[in-house]
């Protein structure tokens, strides 16, 4: 069985609220943008996707852009690799 996962992000974008919704599947990356209009209270917002969730259109799938916790533990360790190499250099003298 397949992994799906999603994550909603409500912002302010002038003069409207927008939602976007991110779906990831398959380690794919899809999106939708939404228009709510005036600011939606949670309640609406949780009907709203009760009701149009599997209506919405999404984006061609993409592969997944490495996410920034990533990206960061990545180079701490590089970080960290380095300064071993330069303790060991430094060791005989």
């Amino acid at each position: 069985m397949d992994k799906v996962s999603g994550k909603l992000t409500v912002y302010f974008e002038e003069p409207f609220w927008i939602g976007v919704f991110e779906r990831i599947e398959d380690g794919k990356l899809s999106v939708t943008k939404v228009t709510f209009g005036a600011e939606p209270k949670d309640y609406e917002v949780q009907e709203y996707i009760q009701k149009c969730y599997f209506s919405l259109k999404f984006s061609p799938a993409v592969e997944k852009v490495r996410s920034r916790e990533k990206k960061e533990a990545e180079g701490l360790r590089m970080f960290e690799l380095k300064q071993q190499k330069k303790r060991e250099k430094h060791k005989g003298h």
